[in-house]
């Protein structure tokens, strides 16, 4: 085993560790916050064309009933016109 005289480097290699260990959780929390940045946004945008759809459906649904009830009227115009 070698056995070293001096001790002058061993606090200079702890602090390297030190930097090196906080600049890795630095990273990993960078990293983290990014992709939790990129999801929000992902929802985000998911629920913005939820609601745009819907609000077309709703739309078209309106389009739909507003033609049948047209449609239904006609029709009793018509059998009320063929009986007298």
């Amino acid at each position: 085993m070698i056995k070293f005289k001096t001790r002058t480097g061993s606090s200079s290699i702890l602090v390297i560790l030190l930097v090196v260990t906080m600049v890795v959780f630095g990273v990993l929390a960078m990293m983290s916050s990014y992709s939790g940045l990129k999801m929000a946004r992902k929802t985000a945008q998911w629920t913005q064309d939820y609601y745009e759809l819907e609000s077309k459906a709703e739309i078209m649904l309106y389009d739909v009933k507003k033609y049948s009830a047209s449609k239904h009227c006609s029709i009793k115009y018509n059998k009320s016109r063929l009986l007298d």
